[in-house]
């Protein structure tokens, strides 16, 4: 039996290539997309493939997705976390416009930087804006998991070959959900009163 597929690959780039904006991997255009928020950009572009692109097309095949978008809270190239390290010369404006199109393409978006901010107060700051611009998307957001622990980053060893997605405000969306389905009995419970007390008033 042979088995031939072909992975199509773009990859967005500022004009001087200091940053990586976008990075897209399609294998089947029939089956939904991914989106996945990393810390930084790795080596990938239109033709080199680093180990962590590799692993994640590997993770959300999968789960069943034809397609993954990978984007970064930090865009700038060869870029090191540090204590002191200024926001704004590795990230920009054009990188928050990849990410929120990205987000409102696919039926999923995945927090893929773990607990990067736990302990870095710049890179906290990042994510709580990069999740700002996401509120319009909350209920598609996803961290991963392992079936016991979750909000891991892509690449720890226990989640690199295999990702349990769990939804971020699953809680929330429900008391969401059951608000309104109150609300819809509420109205559908006022119609037929006035319903009623229409029918009623036409026998008078």
């Amino acid at each position: 039996m042979i088995e031939e597929s072909v992975i199509r690959t773009k990859a967005v780039f500022d004009d001087v290539r200091q940053n990586r904006y976008l990075l897209t991997k399609e294998w089947d255009e029939n089956k939904p997309r991914i989106s996945v928020i990393l810390l930084l950009t790795g080596t990938s572009d239109g033709i080199i493939q680093d180990v962590t692109t590799a692993c994640i097309i590997n993770c959300v095949s999968k789960l069943g997705y034809g397609s993954v978008e990978i984007t970064n809270l930090f865009s700038r190239l060869n870029t090191q976390i540090e204590s002191d390290m200024d926001n704004e010369e590795f990230t920009d404006e054009e990188n928050d416009k990849y990410i929120l199109e990205s987000a409102d393409r696919a039926e999923v978006v995945v927090l893929g930087w773990g607990k990067a901010d736990a302990n870095n107060l710049k890179v906290k700051w990042r994510a709580n804006e990069v999740m700002a611009l996401l509120e319009p998307y909350k209920n598609k957001l996803y961290v991963i998991g392992d079936g016991r622990g979750k909000g891991y980053s892509a690449m720890f060893p226990k989640v690199r070959n295999e990702w349990k997605l769990v939804k971020l405000f699953k809680e929330e969306v429900l008391v969401e959900q059951v608000a309104e389905k109150i609300a819809n009995k509420e109205e559908l419970k006022s119609k037929k009163v006035k319903s009623t007390k229409e029918k009623e008033n036409s026998k008078k």
